[in-house]
């Protein structure tokens, strides 16, 4: 079976989609065993399989706990980077956002600031009727998209007690 490119959601320059088994099978598992990539996240502790990316694709097919997203250019429909929310609570209406660009050749370029803008207009954070959702993801994103990659400072921001 081929995978058609099925935009979620799109900006000008990238459009975000389900991830794909076979994007396993392509620079993705590097990215997460780079150490330059992974810097500011949670990842590259541990070396990163074809194995662990096979389950993570298949983990965010089936939960709806996290959304998870490959970010993809408009152009040639290649895979670029990962953008997420995890561990989104319905009862604190919060939830952990991050983004991944795992592609260096697309470092600088604005494809980061792209996808999260597309995240924080879509229906997905309206329709959780969560305005604290909505502010919590956009208070992660305004902290990740000056630069501020500090993962602790983001999420004390983003702790429901201090909305």
């Amino acid at each position: 079976m081929k995978n058609t490119p099925i935009s979620f959601l799109s900006g000008s320059v990238i459009y975000l989609r389900s991830l794909f088994e076979s994007d396993a099978e392509g620079p993705y598992q590097g990215w997460f065993n780079d150490e330059e990539v992974c810097r500011g996240n949670s990842h590259h502790v541990f070396p990163y399989t074809l194995r662990d990316a096979r389950e993570y694709i298949e983990l965010a097919a089936k939960t709806r706990e996290h959304l998870i997203l490959a970010i993809v250019t408009q152009n040639n429909h290649h895979h670029i980077g990962n953008i997420a929310l995890h561990k989104i609570h319905p009862v604190y209406r919060s939830a952990e956002f991050s983004i991944v660009i795992g592609d260096k050749t697309a470092w600088g370029k604005g494809v980061g600031k792209e996808a999260g803008a597309a995240v924080m207009r879509s229906r997905f954070l309206h329709s959780q009727s969560a305005p604290h959702l909505l502010w919590d993801i956009r208070e992660q994103y305004r902290h990740a998209a000056i630069g501020n990659l500090s993962g602790d400072e983001t999420r004390k921001s983003a702790t429901p007690g201090r909305l």
